[in-house]
């Protein structure tokens, strides 16, 4: 990481970090400024406000950490490390007036190419860190760690020997790559089958004792559910990892540092198990013959629903395969890959419950499920036309959509598992929705704040088209070779992007 902030100070490229488009110190400065004061009231016992004076945070640009798996020569695992700035030009759909416009401007990391917003810091071929080596892949991240902290504690100077620092606030990545990096010992994949087991069930979520005997993490009705209580009690680790032992965070609340995804949570996650359901109701509305005649029904409005709502679905057709639902018994969960497909067959969902809405009888399983995806679809479409921050009451209001849903969703499951109906699957991502919600929550009640940090920050949708280009790159050289090569060609296409950018010229 320091290699590239030298890169950066050395070529006076500071003001790229801030999403800026064209060189403006005195901009840069004031966007880091604003920055540091609004995470202060949202964060106050962050280390980083004791150790730099607040000249020193102006040129503090604030960075994440992330690392996600892509598929290499013979589709065998890559891991990939990289990071970027919080600060970016922006989702391309912000409300317009506030931040984004703003001298300071306060945007998201979504515009741009990859290449040029995202600085690649590692691979490492699966047979590094696979099969008892795991030890390799803590030995990279602690390297990563202890250059990240030495950064932030030393930093770089610019030609005119200012000092610039980078701070890595959070860690970034999907469930797996969190449970691998800080060697969590409890993790989605414990949660409880059954409602009784034989043995004691260790518990999903590494932030809370959640699935433990007394914590169910399935209460998304009480206003705090018992494992709000126990957050930060009980570490999810043996010992601390490389990561917690080299890089600031918050001492009282050291699971802060991994940051929660909203994309792999919902996109990805939970609401491709909500919206399949919701499509598995749907086919009652479409009167064919077969199963089949009606999801080919379903298909050509949906066609003709994303062509007048310039929509792109990415899916051929819908079959019961696309929403992972070969047979009635079963429980639907998505076949797709897309996250965007998610929020696109969302809107059209609530579009046909819309159409057939004098069919639906209040109270019904397919009304709960409406005002499930309508209350979704109020969250993420309101999330996407904000800045990185959101003003205290837009924050409440968009963290009780987000609760709404989840009570509306317990509340279809419960139905349709009285009815016998295998639909509405309960899964931990439902829980890392809720811890996301609750922390936004949080924010909005904090008085002496007036923005929340919105969670699109620690969002990986941009991450996995970055993932791809060294994965495609790592299928192209020498495997003897493969790890100095790939870093090499991504560089030398990540410099052809700042050269596009007009950030670099030749």
């Amino acid at each position: 990481m320091s290699s590239w902030a030298r890169f950066f100070a050395d070529r006076s490229l500071w003001w790229t970090l801030g999403g800026l488009e064209e060189p403006n110190a005195g901009r840069s400065e004031a966007q880091w400024h604003t920055f540091w004061s609004r995470y202060r009231k949202v964060c106050p016992k962050h280390p980083i406000f004791q150790q730099k004076t607040e000249e020193q945070l102006r040129r503090t640009a604030a960075v994440v950490l992330h690392g996600d798996e892509g598929r290499s020569l013979k589709k065998s695992a890559l891991m990939v490390l990289s990071c970027h700035s919080l600060l970016g030009k922006g989702s391309g759909v912000e409300g317009g007036a506030g931040d984004a416009d703003a001298f300071d401007a306060q945007r998201l990391n979504f515009l741009g190419h990859t290449l040029a917003t995202r600085w690649l810091l590692a691979v490492l071929p699966r047979h590094m860190y696979a099969d008892g080596r795991a030890g390799n892949f803590q030995a990279v991240l602690a390297a990563l760690a202890e250059d990240a902290r030495r950064l932030c504690d030393k930093g770089v100077r610019g030609k005119d020997g200012v000092p610039f620092y980078l701070c890595v606030l959070h860690v970034v990545g999907d469930w797996p790559f969190l449970q691998k990096a800080f060697q969590y010992t409890r993790g989605f994949g414990n949660s409880s089958k059954r409602a009784t087991t034989r043995g004691i069930p260790k518990g999903i979520c590494h932030i809370c004792r959640a699935d433990q005997p007394g914590y169910p993490f399935e209460d998304f009705s009480s206003a705090e559910p018992r494992w709000r209580s126990t957050e930060d009690t009980c570490p999810a680790y043996s010992t601390p990892p490389p990561l917690l032992q080299k890089l600031l965070h918050e001492r009282e609340a050291p699971s802060r540092l991994a940051a929660q995804d909203l994309f792999h949570g919902w996109h990805l996650g939970a609401g491709k198990v909500f919206v399949s359901s919701c499509i598995a109701l749907l086919a009652d509305f479409f009167p064919a013959r077969s199963m089949d005649g009606r999801f080919e029904l379903m298909t050509n409005h949906l066609r003709t629903w994303a062509r007048a709502h310039r929509q792109q679905v990415y899916i051929r057709k819908l079959t019961r395969d696309v929403i992972g639902w070969p047979h009635a018994t079963e429980y639907p969960t998505g076949g797709w890959s897309k996250g965007s497909t998610t929020l696109a067959l969302l809107r059209w969902v609530i579009f046909v419950f819309g159409e057939r809405r004098n069919a639906i009888d209040l109270g019904s399983l397919v009304h709960i499920a409406w005002l499930a995806a309508t209350e979704a679809n109020a969250f993420f479409s309101g999330l996407y036309r904000e800045s990185l921050w959101i003003a205290r009451p837009r924050a409440q209001e968009l963290a009780g959509h987000g609760l709404a849903f989840l009570h509306l969703n317990g509340r279809a499951a419960k139905v349709a598992h009285d009815q016998n109906r295998p639909l509405f699957l309960f899964m931990p991502n439902l829980h890392r929705l809720h811890h996301i919600f609750f922390f936004l929550k949080d924010q909005a009640a904090n008085s002496d704040a007036e923005y929340a940090l919105s969670p699109l920050a620690f969002s990986c949708q941009l991450e996995e088209d970055f993932v791809g280009r060294p994965s495609r790159i790592s299928r192209r050289v020498d495997v003897r070779t493969s790890m100095a090569r790939t870093l090499e060609r991504v560089l030398m296409a990540s410099y052809s992007k700042f050269v596009e950018c007009g950030w670099i010229v030749p």
